[in-house]
């Protein structure tokens, strides 16, 4: 009869059985989150990137051809200021159209001698106070000077001044050539580049003034970004991301940005923080989902597992009462034993119910709707149906595991010939779906039964089926070498793609897979269930490996006696 702390330990068994699936599964939710959080960060983080990119270049495109321009008509203003026809040599120049705001010449004085923009008779226009006219004043740096946006005195519109000194032929200054550049023209590509809602592309300099800037529309330009936190890191490295609130508007955003090796600039392509974590909102909700119909379906098995204990309590307490009736209630008891030997197997099928269902809708899902929806929603699917099978798998070999200490305790001689001759008749598809060979000589009887033994050899050659070489036929060689102490060592050797010695004491451990299931299934069961039994049967089991080599398992089981050899 069960004691009161049997029960007691059983209930807690049941609890914590419940409990650590519970935790299995919650851990591989959160980490399967995890991993599709940094996947889809990764992914954003990665296309502003090519996104800052894009901008780098053709932001620097812009520059260098107005600059090659600049270079040009200093030139010719050089040689021959007297004869410099400004309307003729910008007839010359493509470039220039649609691009620059204005063309210009400003003498020693400060005052602009030549312009492409109309100005009023007699009119002088004084740009003497200028910064690009004033930093060619003060000394011949050779460099052309791009500077801050400015309202153009004689365009009257915002551009950016690209300036270059003007030499007389014995060094004396004679001015600047400017050229202004429109903002607007390299704020276009934002129209061109899609980005998602609250994006912003921004040309900025080390003084912190934003050249070009585009955000929802908004083009302004000339505000000063010296003051965020992140905005230092743009001159310490040649990119990377950033994240802080804009001064322009104050939301808090992630961006890429790319220092330019050849002018002292920085780009910088952002989105809004809230829009990239609400890409991953999806995902999170479809596995939080999956997690609580696999939690429902668990707690039920739990609570089951508890009402068939606690009904087992109500039985013997009928006993203790009823002493009369002890044999028929014993029968009972028994009867409800077995109920629980059995128990869990029911549990597998009831759960495996809903799991079935999830998978066949799933499937109509990805029939129906596949292709109508978009993309991720097809992967999604697949990911339900890939996640629902996977954990019927779990289950079925956890069942397995948790019903080794029922097998029967008596042993006797057992044929491995005939062992392996069912196992690679019930392997036989998969063996020549992989064009494998298994090769292996007469090998001994040991002391076993069949049913512990074929799930040694089938889970042992499932691995060595999923892990071979994609590239090699696989080959696997059984052998057995007689110990002289009673027990015969049995060696398993494939020419697969081996294991790294640092995992040989894992693989033995439950649930500990070395390999995600996209790339090979299984459910990390298997060898703990081989150690198991082979431990039951007083043997031993260890594992040799060489990566790309080949894997080898030894492991030990009783020799037949001697009175039993006949039987053998």
């Amino acid at each position: 009869m069960t004691t009161g702390k049997s029960r007691f330990d059983a209930r807690h068994s049941v609890l914590a059985f419940g409990a650590v699936l519970l935790l299995v599964l919650w851990t591989a939710i959160y980490q399967q989150d995890r991993r599709a959080y940094d996947l889809s960060l990764a992914n954003d983080h990665q296309g502003l990137v090519n996104y800052a990119r894009i901008l780098e270049s053709h932001t620097r495109s812009v520059l260098l051809g107005l600059d090659q321009v600049v270079l040009h008509l200093k030139a010719e203003y050089e040689e021959d200021p007297k004869i410099f026809d400004l309307k003729k040599q910008m007839a010359r120049s493509p470039i220039l159209k649609g691009i620059s705001v204005q063309v210009g010449v400003i003498d020693a004085e400060g005052y602009l001698l030549l312009s492409s923009s109309a100005t009023q008779p007699g009119q002088r226009v004084f740009l003497g106070d200028r910064e690009h006219y004033k930093v060619h004043l003060e000394q011949d740096t050779g460099e052309v000077f791009i500077s801050k946006p400015v309202l153009g005195r004689a365009s009257g519109k915002w551009s950016i001044q690209l300036a270059r000194r003007l030499n007389g032929k014995n060094g004396e200054f004679l001015g600047v050539m400017v050229v202004s550049l429109d903002p607007g023209y390299i704020a276009n590509i934002h129209d061109q580049i899609d980005l998602g809602p609250g994006s912003t592309i921004l040309v900025v300099g080390k003084d912190g003034i934003a050249r070009v800037r585009s955000m929802a529309g908004d083009r302004s330009v000339g505000q000063s970004f010296a003051d965020v936190p992140y905005f230092k890191e743009l001159w310490l490295k040649p990119e990377g991301i950033v994240q802080g609130n804009s001064p322009v508007d104050g939301v808090e955003r992630v961006g890429a940005f790319r220092r330019m090796t050849d002018y002292p600039l920085a780009v910088v392509v952002s989105r809004s923080a809230d829009d990239l974590a609400a890409s991953h909102q999806h995902d999170h909700r479809l596995l939080t989902i999956a997690g609580l119909s696999a939690t429902l379906l668990i707690m039920g098995g739990t609570a089951l597992l508890l009402w068939q204990i606690l009904r087992q309590h109500e039985t013997e307490m009928r006993l203790l009462d009823r002493e009369a009736e002890l044999l028929a209630a014993r029968e009972r008891l028994e009867h409800s034993n077995e109920e629980l030997k059995n128990f869990a197997r029911v549990i597998a099928h009831d759960l495996q119910e809903p799991l079935r269902a999830i998978v066949s809708y799933a499937q109509l899902m990805n029939l129906r709707y596949r292709g109508k929806l978009d993309g991720d929603a097809d992967e999604f699917i697949g990911f339900m149906v890939e996640g629902a099978t996977s954990m019927k798998a779990r289950l079925l070999d956890l069942l397995d595991y948790t019903l080794i200490e029922q097998f029967s305790s008596d042993l006797e001689p057992i044929s491995l010939d005939a062992i392996l001759s069912s196992v690679r008749s019930y392997l036989a598809d998969k063996i020549s779906e992989a064009q494998a060979s298994i090769d292996y000589g007469p090998l001994p009887s040991v002391m076993a039964t069949s049913k512990r033994l074929i799930l040694v050899f089938e889970h042992l050659l499932e691995n060595a089926l999923e892990y071979r070489k994609k590239d090699t036929p696989l080959v696997v060689r059984i052998s057995a070498v007689d110990l002289s102490n009673g027990f015969w060592e049995i060696t398993v050797s494939d020419n697969g793609i081996g294991i790294e010695q640092q995992y040989f004491e894992r693989i033995f451990v439950i649930f500990q897979r070395l390999h995600s299931s996209a790339h090979h299934s299984g459910t990390g069961v298997g060898l703990a269930i081989c150690k198991k039994i082979i431990e039951q049967l007083g043997g031993r089991i260890a594992v040799e490996s060489q990566p790309g080599v080949g894997t080898t398992f030894r492991f030990t089981l009783p020799s037949v006696p001697s009175d039993k050899i006949d039987e053998a």
